[in-house]
C-alpha cells in the first residue's frame, strides 16, 4: 500500500517548519503532511543566536537586528562583551517573519499540506509502515517518515531545572533603549525560593525592545506570576506615560537533555525533534542553531531514503559541560550570578560565542573552564 505521505510532521512549530524549509532548499519532491493541534501558528516567538555564518542562507534575510555588544549584571557589577568580529555578532529572528517566510514557501510548493486543528492521538508501526491517527480522521494516515515534536507529559516533573520566562514588546514615544547592546542577563538575583531571576532586554531600536523576565527554577512558574514581575520592573524603570505594550511572549524550557524517545518502538524512520529531540543547549535555552543543524541532516536522510541516525544535534562535550554547570546551580543557586558574570568578565567575545554556538576549540573550552570561579563551583558539586 502506498503511503499517504513521504513525511508526516506532528506539530507545526519552529523545528518542523525548519525541516520542511531544509527539504525545500534541496528541491525535494517528497510529499509532506503537517499536523498541528492548534488552529494557527504561535507567532509570539523570538529566536536569537550568535554567528549568522552557522545559519542557512535562506534564513539570513529574516534577521531583524544584529548586535556587537551584550552584557550581564547584578546589583553590584556590570560586565560587557564588545565583539569586533562580525561573524560572532548576536542576531534576532522574529517568529512572525519566520512563519511568514515558511508559509510563502509552502504556498509555492505542490508537495506540502498543512492541517491545523488536527491533534495526533496515536502513532503506530505496522509491518514496514508508520501510521498516525488524529481526532478528526476516521482512518489511519500512513507515512514513510514521522517527525514528532510533542513533549512527553513527564517533562515538567519536579527535581529538574526549568527556564520560565515572560516578556512584552514595548514601544516608546521617546528614545528609551540603547539599541547597540543586548541585556543578556540584567539585574541577576536569587529569590527567597532559590530561583535565579534576571531581566533580558532585546532592543530593536531606540524606541522598541523586548523586555523579559526569566527564572531558572526547580518548578514551573505560572505565566501570570512572571507577567506581574515584568509589569512591576517596567514601572520601576520607565515612565509608563511614554511606553505602550504591544505583544507578549512566554515559555518554559526544560533545562535537562531530552533524548529522542520511541525510535526503538517505532523504528528508525521515526524521530523526535525540537525540545523533545534534545535540540536545546540546556545551560542557556538556545535552540535555533542546533535545530537548523539537525534539519539539514534530517532533510538529507529523508530525501535519500535513509533511516534517521538519531544523532543528537548538540555534541556530548557540550552536553556534559552543560550538565556539570547546571548540577552546580541546582545544588547552590546562590553562585549563579558570579558564574554568569565570570563567563563574560574572564573570556573574550570570540571564545564565549564559539562556546555558545557549539564550535569552540579545545583552547576555547579550556578558557571557559578556567573562567569559572573554582571555589564556589567545586563547593556546589
Amino acid at each position: 500500500m502506498k503511503a499517504a505521505y513521504d513525511l508526516s510532521c506532528i506539530g507545526i512549530g519552529m523545528a518542523n517548519a525548519s525541516l520542511v524549509l531544509a527539504l525545500n532548499d534541496i528541491k525535494s519532491q517528497r510529499k509532506i503532511g503537517m499536523f498541528e493541534a492548534e488552529d494557527s501558528f504561535d507567532k509570539a516567538r523570538t529566536w536569537c543566536f550568535w554567528g549568522k555564518e552557522h545559519l542557512p542562507n535562506y534564513l539570513k534575510p529574516l534577521i531583524s537586528k544584529s548586535w556587537s555588544k551584550w552584557q550581564v549584571s547584578d546589583e553590584i557589577d556590570t560586565f560587557q562583551h564588545n565583539s569586533k568580529n562580525p561573524k560572532q555578532h548576536y542576531h534576532c529572528i522574529k517568529g512572525a517573519d519566520f512563519y511568514q517566510f515558511f508559509m510563502e514557501q509552502c504556498h509555492k510548493s505542490k508537495h506540502i499540506e498543512l492541517h491545523f486543528s488536527k491533534p495526533v492521538t496515536d502513532v503506530q508501526k505496522r509491518d514496514k509502515s508508520l501510521l498516525l491517527n488524529t481526532e478528526h480522521t476516521a482512518t489511519s494516515i500512513t507515512s514513510n517518515y514521522i517527525v514528532d515534536s510533542r513533549l512527553d507529559k513527564h517533562v515538567n516533573a519536579k527535581g529538574k531545572l526549568f527556564q520560565c520566562f515572560a516578556g512584552v514588546w514595548l514601544e516608546s514615544s521617546t528614545a528609551l533603549f540603547d539599541s547597540s547592546c543586548v541585556g543578556l542577563m540584567e539585574q541577576m538575583t536569587v529569590t527567597n525560593d532559590g530561583a535565579l531571576r534576571f531581566v533580558y532586554i532585546l532592543p530593536i531600536d531606540d524606541h522598541r525592545a523586548l523586555y523579559e523576565v526569566t527564572y531558572f527554577s526547580q518548578s514551573v512558574l505560572p505565566f501570570n506570576i512572571i507577567k506581574q514581575e515584568v509589569n512591576a520592573k517596567i514601572a520601576e524603570r520607565f515612565d509608563l506615560k511614554k511606553i505602550r505594550a504591544l505583544t507578549w511572549e512566554q515559555g518554559v524550557i526544560p533545562m535537562h537533555t531530552m533524548k529522542p524517545q520511541n525510535h526503538l518502538k517505532f523504528g528508525q524512520f521515526y524521530t523526535r525533534n525540537g525540545i523533545a529531540g534534545g535540540h536545546v543547549r540546556t545551560s542557556s535555552g538556545y535552540t535555533f542553531l542546533p535545530t537548523q543543524r539537525w534539519a539539514k541532516e534530517a532533510a538529507y536522510q529523508i530525501n535519500t531514503g535513509q533511516p534517521f541516525t538519531q544523532k543528537m544535534p548538540i555534541s556530548i562535550r557540550y552536553r556534559l559541560m552543560d550538565r556539570l554547570f547546571l548540577h552546580a546551580l541546582k545544588n547552590n543557586m546562590l553562585i549563579a550570578p558570579n558564574l554568569f558574570k565570570s563567563l563574560i568578565q574572564r573570556t573574550s567575545p570570540d571564545c564565549f560565542t564559539q562556546f555558545m554556538t557549539g564550535s569552540a576549540s579545545f583552547k576555547d573550552l579550556t578558557n571557559i573552564i578556567l573562567a569559572m570561579p573554582k571555589r564556589a563551583f567545586l563547593r556546589a558539586l
